[in-house]
């Protein structure tokens, strides 16, 4: 009975929270919401839902490409030689990142954010690079500035996910 307590009242203090737009637009952001914090707790309280969460983000390598990830690498390698954009070095290290190339995607990443500290997808992705390779706290550190640069509700998951693999290493 306290658990239903406590969901009625989060319930309300997300429903309070939006304003603006149409009906559909109001519950489809309430969805958001409730779906994003009801999987931060979940990540937080369950272990078998925090596997799978972990299980289901890494399946990520187990699709790729590798022939089309090479062939990006190249493209975009060609288009950085003409003019150095930032969102072409983040699509860059988003081949090296799913070819598990790590030290080259992060010097990509890197080389993104120093071009335009404001574009946030190299955070997130830098975040989830940082996680990969157990450096929890600068993983945190890039979600956090993701978040304030883009507005996802996910990216409290990833922030989640990072919390509770740190707590685990400790």
């Amino acid at each position: 009975m306290q658990t239903l307590q406590l969901f009625k009242s989060e319930v309300n203090k997300i429903s309070d929270t939006i304003q603006g737009g149409t009906d559909y637009e109001r519950g489809q952001k309430f969805g958001r919401l409730i779906s994003t914090r009801t999987q931060v707790t979940m990540i937080d309280r369950c272990d078998r839902f925090f596997y799978f969460m972990d299980g289901f983000r890494n399946n990520v390598f187990k699709t790729v490409n590798k022939e089309e990830e090479l062939l990006n690498i190249k493209a975009k390698t060609e288009e950085i030689r003409e003019q150095q954009n930032p969102s072409d070095y983040y699509n860059r290290a988003v081949s090296y990142f799913a070819l598990k190339e790590f030290r080259l995607a992060r010097k990509d990443l890197d080389k993104a954010i120093k071009l335009d500290k404001s574009y946030a997808p190299p955070y997130l992705l830098r975040g989830f690079l940082n996680e990969q390779t157990k450096k929890f706290t600068k993983a945190l550190v890039d979600y956090e500035v993701s978040s304030r640069l883009m507005t996802r509700d996910d990216i409290e998951i990833y922030i989640a996910m990072a919390k509770r693999k740190a707590r685990e290493l400790r």
